[in-house]
């Protein structure tokens, strides 16, 4: 039995990302926010949301958002720079991979306010970046790519 399309799109999203070398942690779907006193900072958490799936006449053409919420350690003079650099590592990585460009259709950062900074407390910065993924399978199966 073959993986689904998506699985393996989310796959290479997350090895995209932990090659970065500014990031010392990916996990995707966590159940809870990092502990600072354990997790390897900055820590990428990768969530997909809600998918809508559309019959194309023999294809599935599907459309998903994936989130990605990086915590980093913060201090009041670099914080916001901090955030700027991780969130354009993230930028470069997700739309020029080779592995996740043969997979999607199309890839990009949703909307106008794709990407947001807050800062938790004097410690703990996080960036919300979000990001539309369109890709397309065979109608009834999710693993054949319908090239």
């Amino acid at each position: 039995m073959s993986e689904p399309l998506k699985t393996l799109i989310l796959r290479a999203i997350t090895e995209a990302v932990t090659a970065i070398p500014i990031v010392a942690s990916v996990k995707r779907n966590p159940p809870s926010p990092p502990k600072r006193e354990t997790a390897l900072f900055p820590v990428v958490f990768i969530y997909d949301d809600v998918e809508s799936k559309v019959n194309n006449n023999r294809y599935s053409k599907n459309t998903f958002a994936v989130q990605f919420e990086t915590y980093f350690l913060a201090d009041e003079e670099d914080a916001s720079d901090k955030a700027d650099l991780i969130d354009s590592e993230i930028y470069k990585a997700v739309l020029k991979d080779p592995e996740i460009l043969a997979l999607v259709g199309i890839i990009r950062p949703e909307g106008e306010n794709s990407s947001s900074k807050q800062f938790i407390d004097e410690f703990t910065g996080v960036l919300i970046s979000r990001y539309v993924v369109v890709y397309q399978h065979a109608y009834g199966d999710p693993a054949d790519p319908a090239k």
